[in-house]
């Protein structure tokens, strides 16, 4: 379901989808069909800073009552992804490199922090919103 649909007494919102209708007739014909996708799973790839690269799939589950998003990270048992997480596990936020910080880890594209105790980067955009 569209936000708009989702939030009607948002009237910024509702003002943004009005002038979108206006200026677009793609726009306009994409919004009339309500074609809606909500992508609950994807794989994305994360660059950790003391681990390394990790592949991992990921899945957001949705509460539509609260409004909330779960998103879980594995990893396949027996890849190199799946023991870097199971190390994690063991050493957790500590310091490995002697004054490395841990929130500090960019991702392989330069992209924004997902977990930022753990340093966790993201490659891709968050499962989308529904």
């Amino acid at each position: 379901m569209p936000d708009a649909a989702r939030y009607p007494a948002d009237s910024e919102l509702r003002g943004l989808v009005d002038r979108l209708v206006a200026a677009s007739a793609e726009f306009r014909e994409l919004w009339a069909r309500q074609d809606v996708e909500v992508r609950r799973s994807t794989r994305k790839r994360i660059l950790h800073p003391v681990v390394g690269p990790l592949d991992l799939d990921c899945e957001a589950l949705h509460d539509p009552h609260r409004d909330q998003w779960v998103i879980l990270y594995t990893a396949a048992p027996g890849t190199p992804s799946h023991a870097a997480l199971r190390l994690l596990k063991v050493v957790g936020s500590q310091d490995l490199a002697g004054s490395q910080d841990l929130a500090g880890g960019r991702d392989l594209a330069g992209g924004r922090d997902l977990a930022g105790r753990h340093g966790l980067t993201d490659r891709t955009d968050l499962a989308a919103r529904g």
